[in-house]
């Protein structure tokens, strides 16, 4: 139990990093509307991140920490 307690730690942990990396200059720019802001995050995700397998039935191809951690998701993982 343990261990898999201090494993989401990790992976949350890694994506609050990496989530801060995608917010970079995004987060508290007055100087964009909330569209630009949408815009350039999606943007931001789209270059970052490869679809993967349909036939990817794994749980972690489906979450946004695939899609922003690990670069690859499926489409639900990119929603």
């Amino acid at each position: 139990m343990k261990d898999e307690y201090d494993k989401a730690l990790k992976e949350q942990r890694l994506l609050d990093i990496e989530t801060e990396k995608l917010l970079s200059g995004i987060k508290g720019n007055n100087s964009l509307t909330d569209v630009e802001k949408a815009l350039l995050i999606h943007d931001r995700l789209a270059l970052s991140c490869s679809y993967g397998k349909p036939s990817d039935t794994s749980y972690s191809a489906h979450t946004a920490y695939s899609a922003i951690v690990l670069k690859k998701a499926v489409c639900q993982g990119y929603a």
